[in-house]
C-alpha cells in the first residue's frame, strides 16, 4: 500500500511539473534589503571594524602575491578616531582598486569575486556595516599608477528616510541613484595605492564605543588578525606552528598615530581576580582536527595554567576560542558546550583556526553556517572540551583537598600554643594531644590523595614533618606560670583556664584572656 501512495505522489508530482513554468517578469529587488545587510545584519556597532579590518587584510594579502608590498610585515592599516567631530576613518596600504573595477564592484551587493577563493570576505555586503551608524559612510581608494582618487559617498540620511518611507515606490537600483554619488579627485598628496573607509557624523550608540579608542583597541586585539605581542613566551612558537596551514597576514593597525601597533592581548601572566594571578606553564599544546576526508580541517593551540578559576572577560583571553582566516569567529562562549561543565569555557585560553573550505561563518560571523562538516569539526573538539574539563576539576578538587589541609594545620597550630603554655589541666592537655593526633591522621590523609601531584606532596609532607615535630616537644619542663602559687590555688586556676579553653568562642580568645590572667598573677 506505501508504495502504491508513492506511485501516486510522483504522478502527482509529475503532473504538476508539466503545468509550471519559468517566470518571464523581471525580479524586484526592493529598498528594505539594505536594511537587512546593514543594520539587521550588524547589530554591534564595533563589528564594523571587523569587517573593514577583514578587508584590509585581503587587499594587503593580494598585494604581497603581487609583489606590490615585500612581505606581510610592509601591509599597514591606519585607523584614526576623531571623538569631537565623530569622525573614524580606516585606510589600509593594500593594492586598492583600480577605475574600471571602481564603480562595478562598489554598487555591488552579494556579487563578491571573493568566492571560492582564499579571501576572507565572500559574500560582497561587509562594506555595508557602517551605513548603520554614521550619517554620511565614504570610500575612496587608488591603485598603482594611477593620479586620481576614486571616491563613493553614501548619504545615510537620505538612505534611511527612503528605508522609512512607505510610499517609495523606487527598487534597489533606484535607492542607490538616490543616495550615493560618485567622484574622482587628483591624487596630488595620496599614497601610490590605498583604501579608505571614512564614518562621518557618527550616531551615538549606546555607550558610544565606536569612537572610544581603548574599547576599539581592546576589540581589535581580539578579533583582527594583529600579531602576539613580541613579549609574550608563547607568541614564536603559535606562529610557527600556524604558519603551515593558515595565511596569518598579521596586520600592523595603529590607532591615531600610536608608536605601537595592535597586539593580540595573551601575556605570561594574567590575573583571575584582584588578589590571584596565574601564569602559562609547560609546552605549548598543538593539536589537528581531520575533515571528512582525513586531511587536515583544522588546527588550534592550548595554553595550560594552573586553573585556578574563570578568568575575566577584561582579559581578552579567556575562552576556546575559533577562527577562520585568522580573525575571530562569534565570541569567546561559542564552544560553551564542548565542556562537562559550561563555565570551564571562562577557565580556558584555546584557539582552533578552520581550514576545511566546507566550514564557512555565516553573514553576521558569529556563528559558522551548521552542516555535517562543521557537527564532524565540534563532535571532534569536544575530546579537548573534556580534557580541560578535567584539568579544571581536579585542580579545583586540589585547591579544596589544600584548603583543607590549611584548616587542619591551623587547628594543630591553635593548640600547640597551650601545650607550651602549661597552665590547664592534665585531662585538657591530654584531650589537645589527642586532637592534634586527630589532625595529623587527617593532614597524612588527605596528603595521600591521588589528585595531588608529586612537587605538592613533598611540600604538604615537609609541612606535616614540621607541625609534627613541634607538637611532640616535651612542653614539661618548661617552667611552670603557677609555680609561685600553692598547690591548691594551682588546681584552681587550672580549672579556670580549663573552662577558659573549653568556652570561649575561639582558641585565639582564651589564649589571650589566659595570657593576660598569668601576666597579671606574674605581677602580684
Amino acid at each position: 500500500m506505501r508504495n502504491m501512495t508513492s506511485l501516486k505522489e510522483r504522478k502527482e508530482l509529475l503532473r504538476v511539473s508539466n503545468k509550471s513554468y519559468k517566470t518571464k517578469k523581471p525580479i524586484i529587488i526592493g529598498k528594505d534589503i539594505l536594511e537587512l545587510l546593514s543594520s539587521s545584519m550588524y547589530v554591534d556597532p564595533l563589528t564594523i571594524y571587523r569587517e573593514y579590518l577583514q578587508n584590509s587584510a585581503d587587499s594587503i594579502d593580494e598585494g604581497v602575491k603581487g609583489g606590490l608590498l615585500k612581505n606581510e610585515e610592509e601591509g599597514r592599516v591606519d585607523i584614526n578616531i576623531d571623538p569631537s567631530n565623530r569622525i573614524v576613518k580606516i585606510r589600509d596600504n593594500g593594492i586598492g582598486l583600480a577605475k574600471k573595477d571602481f564603480e562595478k564592484r562598489m554598487t555591488a551587493f552579494g556579487a563578491s569575486k571573493k568566492r571560492n577563493t582564499n579571501a576572507r570576505g565572500f559574500r560582497g555586503v561587509g562594506r555595508l556595516a557602517g551605513i548603520a551608524y554614521c550619517r554620511e559612510l565614504i570610500f575612496r581608494t587608488k591603485s598603482k599608477g594611477e593620479n586620481q582618487v576614486h571616491q563613493i559617498s553614501w548619504d545615510c540620511q537620505i538612505l534611511k528616510s527612503i528605508l522609512m518611507d512607505p510610499n517609495y515606490k523606487g527598487d534597489l537600483t533606484d535607492v542607490v541613484n538616490d543616495a550615493v554619488s560618485i567622484s574622482s579627485i587628483k591624487a596630488d598628496n595620496s599614497p601610490e595605492h590605498f583604501f579608505e573607509v571614512e564614518l562621518k557624523f557618527i550616531v551615538k550608540h549606546k555607550k558610544d564605543n565606536l569612537l572610544n579608542p581603548e574599547i576599539v583597541e581592546h576589540y581589535i586585539a581580539q578579533v583582527a588578525p594583529v600579531p602576539f605581542s613580541p613579549s609574550f613566551s608563547y607568541a614564536e612558537k603559535i606562529n610557527v606552528y600556524l604558519k603551515d596551514y593558515i595565511s596569518m597576514a598579521n596586520l600592523n593597525v595603529y590607532i591615531d598615530d600610536h608608536m605601537a601597533p595592535v597586539y593580540r592581548l595573551h601575556k605570561d601572566q594574567f590575573n583571575i581576580s584582584e588578589t590571584i594571578q596565574d601564569s602559562f606553564k609547560g609546552e605549548l599544546e598543538c593539536f589537528s582536527i581531520p575533515n571528512y576526508s582525513g586531511e587536515v580541517g583544522a588546527v588550534g593551540w592550548i595554553l595550560h595554567h594552573n586553573y585556578l578559576g574563570a578568568i575575566p572577560p577584561k582579559t581578552g583571553i579567556k575562552g576556546f576560542r575559533v577562527r577562520s582566516g585568522n580573525i575571530q569567529v562569534g565570541d569567546d562562549n561559542l564552544l560553551d558546550e564542548l565542556f562537562t561543565e559550561t563555565r570551564f569555557n571562562s577557565w580556558t585560553v584555546a584557539e582552533v583556526h578552520v581550514i576545511d573550505e566546507n566550514i564557512k561563518p555565516n553573514g553576521r560571523r558569529d556563528n559558522f553556517d551548521q552542516n555535517i562538516h562543521f557537527l564532524n569539526f565540534t563532535n571532534q573538539l569536544h575530546v579537548k572540551g573534556r580534557e580541560i574539563s578535567k584539568n579544571c576539576r581536579n585542580s579545583s578538587i586540589l585547591r579544596n583537598r589544600i584548603k583543607e589541609f590549611e584548616i587542619e594545620e591551623g587547628r594543630i597550630l591553635e593548640k600547640i600554643p597551650f601545650l607550651k603554655q602549661q597552665s590547664l589541666p592534665k585531662y585538657s592537655n591530654v584531650e589537645i594531644k589527642n586532637n592534634i593526633k586527630d589532625s595529623l591522621q587527617k593532614l597524612q590523609k588527605l596528603t595521600n590523595s591521588d589528585i595531588i601531584q608529586d612537587e605538592d606532596k613533598n611540600r604538604l609532607l615537609n609541612r606535616i614533618k614540621n607541625v609534627q615535630k613541634e607538637s611532640d616537644f616535651d612542653f614539661s619542663s618548661n617552667n611552670d606560670p603557677l609555680e609561685k602559687l600553692s598547690k591548691q590555688k594551682k588546681n584552681i586556676y587550672r580549672e579556670v583556664f580549663g573552662l577558659v579553653y573549653e568556652l570561649s568562642p575561639t582558641q585565639l580568645a582564651a589564649k589571650t584572656l589566659i595570657d593576660k590572667i598569668l601576666s597579671r598573677l606574674s605581677s602580684i
